[in-house]
């Protein structure tokens, strides 16, 4: 019995060419934080894909540690989600967060992200 809130290989963005059609030809939303990119798919549920670069963080836990937190809120929060494909990259001021505030920042993203796409579907 597969658990529903879980974050299977199914809901990640793994392929390098998936990547790419993001980056060139999805649509791209940037914050202080994040640079985000979006684009539908052809899928019946979301998929999440997560960059953190060495250039942001040295230090592997902290990378880890971002990625982890969107991955959580991302899997609380997909059932909001239409069809679509989302890339966080993450930005140097990212590591600048706290705990709570890049929780907060990655929830109320995916809640823009969900009612602009919503709106258009």
């Amino acid at each position: 019995m597969k658990a529903e809130n879980g974050f299977s290989a199914s809901y990640r963005i793994l392929k390098s060419t998936d990547f790419q059609n993001l980056s060139f030809q999805g649509k791209t939303l940037r914050t202080p934080a994040f640079k985000i990119q979006i684009l539908p798919n052809e899928l019946v549920h979301p998929r999440l894909g997560v960059t953190v670069s060495k250039y942001v963080s040295k230090k592997a836990n902290i990378r880890n540690f971002i990625k982890r937190q969107i991955r959580e809120n991302f899997r609380k929060n997909k059932h909001l989600l239409p069809s679509i494909d989302v890339v966080f990259v993450a930005n140097t001021s990212t590591i600048t967060l706290n705990r709570k505030e890049l929780s907060l920042e990655s929830r109320r993203l995916f809640k823009l992200i969900s009612e602009t796409y919503n709106k258009n579907t």
